[in-house]
């Protein structure tokens, strides 16, 4: 019964890490256009909205949201105790349910991290559109 329920309790863990590995960022918050009123205003609201978007895009690059990767981390050590407590539960079976979803969850931020990048260049101009 304890080994059945930490197992079940990692499974659960795993796939909320993959869940949490697909949450976007918070997005940055807009210029208001009700504000602008005169060209300066508005060529000073594109170059703020500008910085914006190269500060999110670079925060994108360097994201350090390590909640899927404590999940992980979390579910292995329960499928781990309940290999020390039961030597008839197989470590495979953590092998089976979580190295999948440590996987998607890399690739998750492997692709984030190249979109943010690739958008990054064709933003500040160092890319091909």
């Amino acid at each position: 019964m304890i080994v059945s329920t930490l197992v079940l309790a990692a499974v659960l863990l795993a796939i909320v890490g993959i869940v949490a590995s697909f949450i976007p960022p918070q997005p940055v918050s807009a210029v208001d256009a009700r504000e602008i009123h005169t060209a300066q205003e508005l060529d000073a609201a594109l170059a703020a909205q500008r910085s914006m978007r190269i500060a999110e895009l670079r925060r994108r690059l360097t994201n350090r949201n390590y909640w899927s990767f404590a999940l992980f981390a979390l579910a292995f050590l329960l499928q781990m105790t309940a290999y020390a407590v039961d030597h008839f539960a197989h470590a495979s079976i953590a092998a089976i349910t979580i190295l999948p979803g440590l996987f998607i969850a890399v690739t998750a931020r492997a692709s984030r991290r190249r979109d943010a990048q690739r958008r990054l260049d064709t933003f500040t101009g160092n890319g091909t559109p």
